[in-house]
């Protein structure tokens, strides 16, 4: 969660145009993952963000193009 405080600070202090996410949740807890969750969510209102998840929150608090392999 460290990691990912920096990251937050850093994009929100100099918001690029867009920020790939690739599995940043993976090493999280279900309580550490909601904040980042709501921590991405105020960010996302500077930042787009594209986000690489399996964690079924984080597609359905944003707005998601889902590609599910049958």
């Amino acid at each position: 969660m460290t990691s990912l405080a920096l990251l937050y600070a850093i994009l929100a202090h100099r918001p690029p145009p867009f920020v790939v996410l690739d599995e940043v949740d993976a090493a999280l807890d279900e309580a550490n993952s909601r904040k980042s969750l709501r921590i991405l969510k105020e960010l996302s209102q500077k930042v787009q963000c594209i986000v690489i998840s399996h964690m079924s929150q984080y597609q359905t608090h944003h707005h998601v193009s889902s590609m599910n392999s049958s």
